[in-house]
């Protein structure tokens, strides 16, 4: 007579368990890579303390006023009251838009060579006519080498580290003014940027 070994079954059953909730932790890991970013002005979720770190950067911070990191007539025209600003730790950066945009997403990712870019998005802005579109509005690149210098429409130097701004053709959007109006948002103010501290 044989006798059934019931350990193998619940040895089993442990291993299925654990594989699963790997697979379920890696999976929420992997659509939460992309970070959702709510400007201050949009009427969902606020985190006021947020608000008061931004508040303090537009008024601490003195400006810096040497001829070689001075911001062009274009950013420094702009009311400090409509300006808000959002940290990218991934990047170290702190970017500058406009208020009033609505809600973006970012992130930033490597090239071959291991230097960072930033990419902005909104879903509102993909598109049917290209493959893959992601909705990207701008890219922040940096230290962009002499082959990406076609594409890029500004550049300011950082901490001795230059970035430039590329923005996305309207080729792939089915709504261009809302393209347009994502990309002054952030072509403006990009002479703002800096490092985070």
């Amino acid at each position: 007579m044989k006798r059934r070994n019931k350990r193998p079954k619940w040895v089993i059953l442990v291993i299925v368990a654990a594989v699963l909730v790997v697979a379920t932790i890696i999976t929420l890991l992997l659509f939460t890579s992309g970070r959702e970013v709510q400007p201050e002005d949009t009427p969902q979720r606020q985190d006021t303390s947020s608000e008061q770190k931004e508040e303090e950067v537009l008024r601490d911070e003195p400006v810096d006023t040497s001829p070689e990191e001075q911001a062009p007539d274009e950013a420094t025209s702009l009311d400090p009251a409509t300006i808000g600003s959002i940290d990218i730790p991934p990047a170290g950066l702190v970017v500058s838009y406009i208020k009033g945009v609505g809600g973006f997403e970012y992130e930033v990712l490597r090239a071959t060579d291991g230097r960072k870019y930033l990419e902005l998005r909104n879903g509102d802005l993909v598109g049917t006519k290209c493959n893959d579109d992601a909705g990207v509005f701008v890219s922040i690149l940096e230290s962009p080498n002499e082959s990406e210098k076609g594409s890029v429409s500004k550049t300011i130097t950082v901490d001795g580290t230059e970035y430039g701004l590329s923005v996305a053709s309207p080729t792939c959007t089915n709504d261009t003014q809302l393209l347009e109006k994502y990309q002054d948002a952030f072509v403006k103010p990009f002479t703002l940027l800096k490092k985070l501290q």
